[in-house]
């Protein structure tokens, strides 16, 4: 994990990424979100009630008035998640909470929904020395154009970039979300959805709390938030 200074770093606390989206695409897609706040069991089944959700989906992007297809997920590996949790965009989780197993659905989400506008200014320059490995040579198995890039500041926040340029002094850096200032349009089938019941909602919260993992707390490397999970940070 490299390491910004504050100075240079445009943290954008509200980011929502999945971080392991950023390195197995094929199994994560960037519209869910880091588990941000592990609540009690007290909390949870006291005042919310919890639905298990399974979707199929294609995520398809604009692209100069053509839709594009960004990713889908893969044969056999429908995206399952907790609702309340945070698990995925809240636009994307409201819109599909109360459809029923066996419908179709297509749902388009703003910017707004998404993940916010472009803003240029995030968009920072890195002193190559940054990204130097032990043994001080630049890092170019790890580090190179159009790879997202883990990255913590002195404060111990965990964000990501995206690698723009590399310089001989300097690595421009994006840290803006990959999607954002996208409209998000995902056409899917609702394959479950159902109330959760609360061994699985403690079981959920046992191992997020044990795993640290940005999702469901399982084996981290999936997507699938009822044994698996993606994103560990």
């Amino acid at each position: 994990m490299q390491f910004i200074d504050k100075n240079q770093t445009l943290y954008i606390t509200n980011r929502k990424i999945l971080l392991n989206s950023i390195y197995n695409k094929q199994y994560s897609p960037y519209f869910f979100t880091i588990f941000a706040n592990k609540k009690s069991k007290t909390n949870i089944m006291d005042k919310i009630k919890h639905k298990f959700i399974s979707v199929t989906y294609k995520l398809y992007i604009d692209n100069e008035g053509k839709e594009n297809l960004e990713e889908e997920t893969p044969e056999g590996k429908p995206l399952q998640f907790y609702s309340g949790f945070g698990m995925v965009l809240n636009a994307f989780e409201q819109k599909l909470l109360n459809s029923e197993g066996g419908s179709n659905y297509d749902i388009s989400l703003t910017p707004a929904e998404g993940y916010g506008e472009y803003i240029p200014e995030r968009v920072v320059k890195l002193s190559r020395d940054v990204f130097m490995d032990e043994n001080g040579k630049f890092d170019s198995k790890h580090i190179y154009l159009d790879t997202i890039i883990p990255l913590q500041n002195e404060d111990g926040n965990h964000f990501l970039g995206q690698v723009k340029n590399i310089g001989d002094t300097h690595l421009t850096i994006d840290l803006n979300h990959p999607l954002a200032g996208k409209t998000l349009h995902f056409i899917g089938k609702v394959l479950e959805n159902r109330e959760a019941n609360e061994e699985e909602i403690q079981n959920l919260l046992n191992k997020l709390n044990s795993h640290h993992c940005g999702n469901c707390g399982g084996n981290c490397g999936e997507h699938e938030c009822g044994g698996n999970c993606g994103g560990c940070h």
